[in-house]
């Protein structure tokens, strides 16, 4: 895991990342937990986004209700 952060910390042209990131989807997941603040989710599809936000919603209401 620390070489992925490595390499996802490295300068490298917009293209090159672009395309490993489409390639790797985990390693896209990597690169937005460590650029939130500038990449946020933006690499994620919203519908994804969406169905996951609305799923931890519903597992924080069936909890609450516990």
């Amino acid at each position: 895991m620390s070489q992925l952060q490595s390499a996802l910390g490295q300068e490298m042209p917009t293209d090159a990342l672009r395309a490993i990131l489409r390639a790797h989807p985990a390693a896209a997941e990597v690169y937005e937990n460590l650029h939130y603040a500038h990449a946020g989710l933006s690499l994620a599809s919203l519908e994804l986004s969406v169905t996951t936000e609305q799923a931890a919603r519903q597992e924080l209401a069936r909890i609450a209700a516990l």
